[in-house]
């Protein structure tokens, strides 16, 4: 069986690591959906550490030479713009969590009236 590439597997233990966190809010921790999405996030992070601990192992065990002109190896421009899109993934995920709005619950009006028609009568400018 082929490995998954190293940056899909690292976008699945992201993805299921917003979804478990989603679900334990919702369901709680104990759920079994809960538990079965964060064991789909453990087994997506402990593929993705290996297979990044291999790939730094086999440059480790054998180096490539360096060419004549000193410009890196091929294999290491690889790993680097692997890296990379690794790290632009991370960044991605981290800009999408910042832009999104914290849910504004509706708190009632101490006269007992609908808040949220007063709230937009106040946002029209009425």
């Amino acid at each position: 069986m082929m490995a998954p590439p190293l940056l899909l597997c690292y976008q699945l233990g992201q993805l299921t690591a917003f979804y478990h966190a989603l679900l334990a809010d919702i369901l709680g921790q104990g759920a079994a959906l809960s538990r079965t999405v964060d064991g789909c996030r453990e087994l997506a992070h402990r593929t993705f550490l290996e297979q990044l601990k291999a790939a730094g192992d086999r440059l480790l065990r054998s180096p490539p030479a360096p060419p004549a002109d000193l410009s890196p190896p091929a294999q290491v421009s690889q790993a680097m713009q692997l890296l990379q899109e690794i790290m632009a993934a991370h960044e991605g995920s981290l800009q999408a969590a910042a832009s999104t709005p914290p849910q504004q619950q509706q708190q009632p009006a101490a006269d007992g009236s609908d808040s949220s028609a007063s709230a937009a009568a106040a946002e029209s400018g009425a």
